[in-house]
C-alpha cells in the first residue's frame, strides 16, 4: 500500500468596507455592514474559507451591532469578525505583510466591498479614486487608483487572484495604463468605467462588468 499525502492550496480574502453603518434599514448606509457580513457568511459557509485567512477591514474596527437578526454574528455563534479599521494607513501596514503569508500555489480574493468612487477627470481613467468615509473623527480619504493598484499588488506570491470592487466608475480599475490586470487575475467590477453604481433591494450589490486578460 502506498500512502500518497496531497498538498492542497490555501484560499485568503481582504474584504473591505469603505464606510461604517451607524443605523438600520438606511440606505447608503446599513449596507456597509450588511453586505460586508454577507460576504464574509458566504466565504466561510458555502467557500470553506478560514476565518483566520479571511482580512476584514471595517470602520473603526469594531462590528456594528445590527439589530436585523440576519445580519447578526450571533446566529453564527461567532465573535467579533472585523480585523482592523478601514484608514489607509491601517491597510498599507497590514496588507503588504500577507506577502510573506500567501504562497504561490494559494488564491486571494480581494474585495472592495461597497464605497464610493469618482473621476477627477472623464476622459481619463487613471484618474480613478475610491473614497474612505470615517465616522469616529467625521474625516474622509480619497485614495488614488495609482495606491490602490500598488496595494493589490504588494501581495506577489499567488495562484489565482480574483479582485471584486463596487463603487460608481469601478470599471476604471481595469483600463488605462495603471491597472492589476494579468493572466492570473480577474476584476469584476459594479459599473463599467464611466458609469455610476446603485444601491439596490437585492440582499447584495449587483456585479456587471468583467475584465480579464
Amino acid at each position: 500500500i502506498v500512502y500518497c499525502s496531497i498538498s492542497y492550496a490555501d484560499n485568503y480574502a481582504i474584504l473591505i468596507s469603505a464606510d461604517k453603518a451607524t443605523s438600520n434599514y438606511e440606505c447608503y448606509n446599513a449596507e456597509h455592514w450588511n453586505d460586508l457580513f454577507l460576504i464574509y457568511e458566504y466565504l466561510l459557509l458555502v467557500e470553506h474559507y478560514d476565518s483566520s485567512k479571511v482580512y476584514v477591514f471595517y470602520g473603526d474596527g469594531i462590528d456594528f451591532d445590527n439589530p436585523t437578526d440576519r445580519y447578526k454574528k450571533e446566529r453564527h455563534n461567532w465573535g467579533q469578525i472585523t480585523d482592523y479599521d478601514n484608514y489607509y494607513s491601517t491597510m498599507l501596514n497590514i496588507i503588504p505583510q500577507l506577502n510573506s503569508v500567501v504562497t504561490d500555489e494559494d488564491n486571494i480574493l480581494f474585495y472592495w466591498v461597497i464605497g464610493h468612487g469618482e473621476l477627477i477627470s472623464n476622459s481619463n481613467y487613471d484618474s480613478y479614486r475610491a473614497k474612505i468615509v470615517h465616522h469616529n473623527d467625521s474625516t474622509v480619504e480619497y485614495v488614488s487608483k495609482v495606491l490602490l493598484v500598488s496595494l493589490i499588488n504588494s501581495i506577489t506570491h499567488y495562484n489565482k487572484r480574483k479582485i471584486i470592487w463596487m463603487t460608481c466608475y469601478s470599471g476604471a480599475m481595469g483600463v488605462g495604463s495603471i491597472n492589476p490586470l494579468n493572466n492570473r487575475t480577474t476584476l469584476i467590477t459594479s459599473s463599467a468605467p464611466n458609469e455610476s453604481s446603485y444601491s439596490y433591494a437585492n440582499p447584495l450589490g449587483n456585479f456587471n462588468y468583467c475584465h480579464s486578460v
